[in-house]
């Protein structure tokens, strides 16, 4: 599962869930989660950020050096638990779209959904990293990840299978099918946490059964991946592809 840390938060809550979006460099995380930002705001009028893990790794000096042969930031154990704890505090009040390619270092309780861009077509994977001007030995290792499904097997691994969604990521149409079914997903996890959740991670216990009777028991975060195919359903008259 994905890396323990000790809840935190005490009786803090967020009112908005947190998203993380991961697969293999080139499916389009950084396009996706852009777009999905600009889209929540404009929908909801609340302030959700992007959150590019791999910027901030760079901006905020989070490694220990630069693999040359892959020509890639390398994250030791200190700049790791740097960077845990600066996402920490930037996760705790919701509305963030984290964008990674590896999900197994960061806690479980951070995320109330996983989407894991695929990129099922190989050429058009290879393409978009060859104009990124990556060396053909690192050309060989994404592409070679995409097809053994090594982010989506890490995501499985770490969180939930319900709240880990796999997306296809190959044409623009998917671009907006997968926001649109992310953004009727954000409105169905707020109608099912009217109060919120524990910046913790666990369900808030309701004080009184008026409280009870008031708003719809919340669902638990492991329901993500349902509540995603249902709002998804919702939105488009199936549960996608």
């Amino acid at each position: 599962m994905a890396a323990a840390a000790g809840a935190t938060g005490g009786d803090k809550m967020r009112l908005m869930p947190n998203i993380l979006v991961t697969g293999t460099p080139g499916t389009g995380k950084s396009t996706l989660a852009a777009e999905l930002v600009s889209r929540l705001n404009k929908a909801s009028g609340s302030a959700w950020t992007h959150i590019p893990v791999s910027d901030l790794v760079r901006e905020k000096g989070y490694h220990g050096g630069r693999d040359e042969a892959f020509d890639t930031l390398v994250l030791d154990d200190d700049g790791e638990d740097r960077l845990l704890d600066d996402l920490e505090e930037q996760l705790a009040p919701g509305a963030r779209v984290v964008e990674f390619h590896a999900t197994e270092l960061f806690p479980e309780r951070w995320f109330d959904l996983v989407l894991v861009l695929r990129c099922a077509e190989t050429s058009v994977l290879y393409d978009r990293l060859v104009r990124r001007g990556y060396s053909e030995l690192k050309l060989q290792e994404n592409a070679s990840a995409e097809i053994m499904g090594v982010c989506a097997d890490e995501a499985k691994a770490s969180y939930e299978a319900a709240a880990v969604v796999e997306l296809p990521s190959v044409t623009a149409a998917d671009l907006e099918s997968n926001v649109g079914r992310a953004v009727a997903w954000v409105a169905h996890w707020r109608a099912e946490h009217p109060h919120g959740v524990p910046v913790g991670g666990a369900e808030p216990a309701e004080s009184s059964s008026s409280a009870s009777a008031a708003a719809p028991e919340a669902a638990p975060a492991a329901s993500s991946g349902s509540a995603f195919a249902m709002a998804a359903a919702s939105l488009t008259g199936s549960p996608g592809h």
